[in-house]
């Protein structure tokens, strides 16, 4: 038996592009036989919906926080297992051409730790933020690395000395094909763990990225540990919910 995972979402309530409801997120997964799903919103250097600089970092991070909490309580009443992260974007100090569309999932770091020691995410160095979170205990995946949008970047950037992992199968358009191709690539000349992710933000997404376990996991550390077991099977399937 099989238990099935989603690692890659964002709601509206934290993530500028997203489109769920928390309601509606955990409708999408439960309807669909899911075990469980992450909650990676966009942190405060990405496409945040979370409140702005004017504001106390305690503030931000707690108001960032409750697009977890909203769906875990969903989650918690429909019987779907749901898990925080958060995805992390490399800063763009300079331009166009400095790390733009990098991005990174993190998990294994809570709202107290971030409301404690994150404050600084957006002066301080990718390599020095995400290296900072695995000394705490935390686990980082680089998401989708050989994703090109011309709207926004335009090379690629990579981080083996930052990150336990990588995304191989995401659903973003601008990454099937030969993008997750070499994503595969990466991850196994490196010796990186490996998981897929829909990247999903609305029921507009016609195929999922499924993550396959071969037993259920308890928390975020749990999840990281059957990751790195190497038995996850990971794999594109239609979205029943989707809309056109």
């Amino acid at each position: 038996m099989g238990y099935k995972y989603e690692l890659h979402t964002h709601n509206k309530i934290a993530s500028r592009c997203g489109g769920f409801t928390p309601e509606e997120l955990v409708t999408t997964f439960v309807d669909q036989g899911y075990t469980g799903i992450a909650v990676t919103d966009h942190f405060f250097n990405g496409n945040t919906a979370a409140p702005g600089k004017e504001f106390p970092w305690k503030y931000r991070v707690e108001k960032y926080c409750e697009s977890y909490e909203l769906v875990k309580k969903e989650g918690d009443k429909r019987g779907l297992d749901v898990f925080f992260g958060f995805e992390y974007t490399s800063p763009s100090f300079h331009s166009l051409d400095h790390h733009a569309g990098t991005d990174f999932l993190v998990f294994g770091i809570d709202k107290e730790w971030l409301i404690q020691n994150g404050g600084d995410v957006a002066e301080v160095s990718t390599s020095e933020y995400l290296n900072r979170c695995r000394k705490a205990g935390g686990t980082v995946i680089q998401a989708h690395p050989f994703r090109l949008a011309k709207e926004y970047m335009n090379h690629i950037s990579l981080f083996p000395d930052c990150v336990d992992g990588v995304e191989v199968l995401n659903g973003n358009p601008n990454t099937l094909g030969i993008p997750n191709e070499l994503a595969k690539a990466y991850a196994e000349k490196m010796g990186f763990f490996m998981t897929a992710g829909t990247d999903i933000h609305h029921n507009h997404t016609a195929n999922l990225c499924v993550t396959e376990l071969n037993r259920r996991v308890k928390d975020e550390f749990d999840l990281i540990n059957a990751l790195k077991e190497g038995k996850q099977k990971l794999y594109v399937t239609p979205n029943l919910k989707y809309v056109p």
